[in-house]
């Protein structure tokens, strides 16, 4: 196992999602809810129009959460992974609802119809192979066959333009260099309290409490600073390495319980600042359980800086994304609490803001267990 991506599409935000959306939107998921958390994509392409999404991080094996709902396509078949291209691999849906797994347009094999209006865990192989499976859904090889895989696709959803209606959701994309992944689950926890902040760290209106209300919201409310105290928190104060630590979302509250493995998680953070010029230094990290030394923020607009070469403003205008490091396998303590850390490194009165911060967790589950949000989402994705 080796992760290399992960979404659950919880932010609701492409860039804090790691995707790009084409014409597909944000939903609440098919009948049963997402698959996990909040928020899952949903695609619904009429005749000869394409809705689908991209993932920033492609790579051998791809899985994700896939929900047909009304029925599968009206007629003949919709590419529902990847792209018809040579080299590459296709997955396509037919109206009676089996995936058939091409290699560019060479049929490898077909597999049995899918049930509707419940959630399907699908893997992808996009490795070179013979009499090697190539599909996997709900955890057990569906296709298998032989393919020469010359490039590798992030595209999922329906990315065609066939003379057909579908309709499907797509949740929980995890991509793995190594293997298929058993059902697994990806989430993102999210600020409850303030653990520490130095003093110059306050909200957008100048709150010195609670700012962990300002960057827990998804999607994320940032505006031009200053803002509110639920909109961003901010620091205009010459303080070298001032940080703050947000307490987050234990494990357990997002499902996972103490038999089940951690593939991954990744801290998010939304920055931004009002000027370019001497714009501040930034660190993202998390502080503990699991521990992640801060690492600067990205590199758009001004690398390593809040700045992302537009003044934030109405978000996403102005606000840059950065990643953390892609921890695999941590260890962690499911019933307590992570903290993560964002740093100021500057020591000037040019202002640093930030809107959302969070960490996402991929998981695979050991046991079935009430979902997160049992009053939306009564179907646990975990029965697989």
């Amino acid at each position: 196992m080796a992760v290399t991506f992960m979404t659950g599409f919880e932010g609701q935000a492409a860039a804090i999602d790691g995707i790009t959306l084409s014409a597909a939107t944000y939903g609440t998921g098919g009948g049963s809810g997402p698959r996990t958390g909040a928020s899952a994509v949903r695609c619904f392409p009429g005749v000869g129009a394409a809705q689908y999404l991209t993932i920033a991080t492609t790579g051998n094996y791809t899985h994700f959460g896939l929900y047909i709902n009304f029925g599968p396509v009206s007629s003949g078949n919709r590419v529902v992974f990847g792209q018809i291209a040579a080299g590459t691999i296709n997955i396509r849906m037919d109206n009676a609802g089996t995936l058939a797994v091409y290699l560019n347009t060479s049929l490898i094999g077909t597999s049995a119809a899918l049930s509707v209006s419940v959630w399907h865990w699908i893997g992808v192989r996009q490795v070179t192979g013979t009499s090697v499976a190539f599909l996997q859904i709900d955890g057990a090889d569906s296709v298998t066959g032989t393919a020469t895989v010359s490039a590798i696709s992030g595209v999922i959803g329906f990315s065609g333009t066939e003379s057909s209606i579908g309709t499907c959701y797509i949740d929980d994309v995890i991509v793995d260099s190594a293997g298929f992944l058993a059902p697994s689950k990806v989430d993102i926890a999210l600020p409850t309290a303030d653990s520490a902040r130095t003093a110059g760290w306050v909200g957008g209106a100048g709150g010195t409490t609670n700012l962990w209300d300002a960057v827990n919201n998804t999607p994320p409310v940032g505006v031009a600073d200053t803002g509110t105290d639920t909109s961003q928190i901010r620091n205009a104060t010459a303080e070298a390495s001032a940080s703050y630590d947000a307490t987050l979302e234990s494990y357990s509250t997002l499902g996972l319980g103490t038999g089940d493995t951690v593939l991954a998680v990744q801290n998010v953070i939304a920055t931004a600042a009002p000027v370019t010029t001497s714009s501040k230094q930034g660190l993202v990290g998390n502080v503990s359980n699991p521990a992640i030394t801060t690492i600067a923020l990205g590199a758009g607009g001004t690398a390593g800086a809040f700045w992302s070469g537009v003044a934030g403003g109405t978000f996403p205008t102005g606000w840059k994304i950065s990643f953390g490091t892609l921890t695999t396998s941590p260890s962690v303590a499911v019933g307590t609490a992570p903290v993560m850390r964002v740093t100021q490194v500057t020591s000037s009165t040019r202002i640093a803001m930030v809107t959302f911060m969070g960490l996402y967790v991929a998981w695979t589950p050991a046991v079935v267990r009430v979902p997160r949000n049992p009053g939306v989402n009564f179907q646990d994705p975990g029965f697989f």
